[in-house]
């Protein structure tokens, strides 16, 4: 009996070790699709961003100055 409860207690640190590494995978996965995500984003910002600036700095002088 003692024995049978020591293989399904050793069984359940098994599953739990094993479900729990899924998770962390996931997560991991998950984490790096957002920070690719965000990476992703900022660069197009600042892309956006460049070509902004580019655009008002080959702007008319007198423009700018009446704005």
């Amino acid at each position: 009996m003692q024995r049978w409860q020591k293989g399904i207690k050793e069984l359940d640190w098994q599953d739990w070790l094993g479900s729990e590494l899924i998770v962390r995978r996931a997560a991991l996965s998950l984490q790096l699709n957002v920070l690719c995500g965000r990476l992703s984003l900022v660069t197009s910002l600042s892309v956006a961003h460049t070509y902004r600036l580019c655009i008002l700095s080959h702007r008319p002088q007198f423009e700018t100055q009446v704005n």
